[in-house]
């Protein structure tokens, strides 16, 4: 080979190792190892090249491959099999972990260590980057007068601190509180329950509320109130204020009783929804969402809706999860009506609707 033709593979050579260079560094990490498949990366590379072989082809691709292995940049992988070309390069490589020295000022950190953690930092400096500490910077300087501050809502404050109402709420915003060890609370940020429709029972003052009712259904709650309203709601414990769940709602809007009854008081929560796994997962993720409250089945209007058994409808879509039953029958009497129709339900893949349950088929001596 003469030292043109040398040089022109030369030239290729170092043509394709940028590229390919932006290949591994896209998949560089500073913990981890990745994959890489020399097949793979060939491919990619000729549909980035339009002029692939001209700049020397396979010969030169092979030539930077092997340039970034000397480099330490790859690994091929033990006993890897090879790709049967001239020459031959191994089929799979791992893409080292790249060396990143950390970019902000050790004396810098020290100083706003005294309400933050910079642990996560400091093993992944990665994340060291510019944006990331004016972030910190807003945050330490919000820290260093809270005590003085009020409790706003998590956008209001979100707002105030990073420019977007919307930062705070998402998995970022969390995940970046998560890095510097505070949660919402530090930052006097709070979700603020979301309004639920509800009806109290006339006569009934806010301090008096024991017994709440919580439907999953509009049309349920219409009807519930209707026969309150007419005294033929044969409950043994009446609700005193009844709630619009209005389906996952509830598990978002429940925080809001707090903001609008004494929270020093004993409630007694029952809840009440469609019988199929859906309606039972509602109620489960209350109970344990909000342990306090202690939210349990309304049993007896689960064994007025069992009644209308061959009333069922098919629910094949939604997701069973097995504690969702387990819950229900811990929480109904076991030789009820309701447990096995919860019981053959769940086995069938069938649901009762709450719809089943309306003023005309509500009687005085439907339940109890």
């Amino acid at each position: 080979m003469d030292d043109t033709h040398k040089y022109e593979d030369w030239r290729g050579a170092m043509n394709l190792l940028e590229q390919i260079h932006d290949v591994v560094t896209s998949k560089q990490s500073a913990k981890t190892k990745a994959r890489l498949n020399v097949i793979r990366l060939e491919s990619d590379i000729r549909s980035r090249v339009a002029d692939y072989y001209e700049q020397g082809g396979y010969t030169a691709f092979a030539a930077a491959i092997k340039t970034l292995e000397a480099q330490g940049a790859i690994q091929p992988f033990k006993g890897s099999a090879v790709n049967g070309r001239t020459p031959a390069l191994p089929l799979q490589y791992w893409v080292l972990p790249r060396n990143i020295e950390p970019s902000w000022d050790s004396l810098q950190i020290m100083k706003l260590s005294d309400h933050l953690q910079f642990g996560f930092y400091r093993r992944y400096p990665e994340w060291q980057t510019s944006d990331e500490w004016h972030r910190i910077e807003s945050v330490h300087a919000f820290l260093q007068s809270a005590e003085e501050r009020q409790w706003v809502s998590v956008e209001e404050r979100s707002l105030e601190l990073f420019g977007h109402e919307k930062y705070l709420s998402e998995p970022e915003g969390s995940q970046f509180l998560s890095r510097l060890g505070i949660d919402h609370s530090a930052l006097k940020a709070k979700r603020w329950g979301e309004p639920f429709v509800m009806w109290l029972r006339p006569g009934t003052s806010p301090h008096e509320i024991r017994e709440v009712l919580i439907v999953e259904n509009l049309s349920f709650f219409h009807t519930v109130v209707m026969l309150q309203r007419r005294g033929c709601l044969n409950l043994s414990d009446q609700p005193d204020i009844i709630i619009y769940g209005e389906g996952k709602k509830i598990e978002r809007s429940f925080s809001f009783f707090y903001e609008l009854f004494p929270v020093d008081r004993s409630y007694s929560f029952r809840y009440v929804g469609d019988m199929d796994p859906e309606g039972y997962g509602i109620l489960y993720r209350l109970h344990y969402g909000y342990p306090e409250a202690g939210v349990l089945p309304a049993a007896e209007i689960y064994e007025a809706m069992a009644q209308f058994h061959q009333h069922t409808v098919s629910c094949e879509t939604q997701t069973k999860d097995e504690r969702y039953l387990a819950f229900m029958l811990q929480h109904v009497t076991p030789d009820s009506r309701a447990a096995s129709s919860m019981r053959a339900c769940w086995a069938m893949n069938k649901r009762i609707p709450q719809e089943v349950l309306t003023v005309e088929t509500w009687r005085k001596g439907t339940v109890g």
